[in-house]
């Protein structure tokens, strides 16, 4: 087994970003009008997706509609959310599964 080099890491990740934003595409259209905040719970693979770098279908980032978060579980993330006041509106809760590597 041979591992690539950040910078090789690097290349292909970044080339890889419109197949991996046109495949979260149909999320963001469901979260777009409901959701100011995106909590991201990534498993295994997700966790080197580099959610702020995705872009919806006119270019612009997801970054520019939502403030991402991240969590390593629901049970941490509901158990955070419980400690903090409520604020204007709650975000929505998606999971959603991604074909990332197909």
């Amino acid at each position: 087994m041979s591992f690539l080099s950040p910078d090789e890491w690097n290349a292909r990740l970044f080339d890889a970003l419109p197949t991996l934003s046109e495949k979260f595409r149909s999320v963001w259209h469901v979260l777009t009008d409901h959701s100011r905040v995106l909590y991201i719970l990534p498993d295994a693979e997700l966790y080197s997706v580099p959610f702020a770098a995705l872009t919806f279908e006119d270019g612009s980032p997801i970054v520019s509609r939502f403030a991402l978060a991240y969590a390593p579980s629901i049970a941490w993330l509901n158990r955070c959310r419980s400690l903090r006041p409520a604020s204007q509106g709650e975000p929505i809760q998606a999971a959603h599964s991604v074909g990332v590597g197909t």
